[in-house]
């Protein structure tokens, strides 16, 4: 009996677990962009506290955190694939 429980929840479990880090991440971003991001939501007519507020500044936040995930697939796509020839200013004459 004990097994089949174990069995039904450990989906859940499963499932809450792969939030944690995501959720952790935007409110990192959150902290990090907190002025600028506060600044650019106001700017959008949201006030402080409410729904949209919050909204505007999770979106904010996630599309730090996109950007900073492109950047380093970028940079791991460069050094994967190195030039084959050296940049033309490089070339000897």
């Amino acid at each position: 009996m004990r097994f089949a429980v174990v069995m039904l929840l450990l989906p859940a479990l499963v499932g809450c677990a792969g939030e944690v880090p995501n959720q952790a991440r935007l409110r990192d971003a959150q902290m990090t962009f907190n002025n600028q991001d506060d600044n650019q939501c106001r700017a959008q007519g949201t006030t402080t506290g409410t729904d949209p507020y919050f909204q505007c500044r999770e979106a904010l936040a996630q599309a730090h955190i996109d950007e900073a995930d492109a950047a380093r697939e970028a940079q791991r796509q460069a050094a994967a694939n190195p030039p084959t020839s050296p940049p033309p200013n490089l070339r000897p004459r």
